[in-house]
């Protein structure tokens, strides 16, 4: 699948249904979107997804979380 995208520039992501993060984090690091929306109707933290997105912070990104 990858190798079917990767040549194509992805500049925004909407991803609804977090569960626990992980296509969160895949989504971003395969297609580094501009942009990536992400949204789901649990609002339980997922300390994981907060641990990445203060990753992210870290190196510069803007990151905003919002319940």
């Amino acid at each position: 699948m990858m190798a079917a995208v990767s040549g194509i520039p992805i500049a925004n992501v909407v991803d609804v249904g977090v569960y626990k993060g992980g296509s969160v984090v895949f989504r971003n690091e395969a297609f580094q979107p501009r942009r990536l929306v992400v949204i789901d109707l649990n609002p339980a933290e997922i300390p994981p997804l907060h641990e990445y997105c203060s990753l992210l912070d870290r190196r510069g990104a803007s990151v905003s979380i919002s319940a």
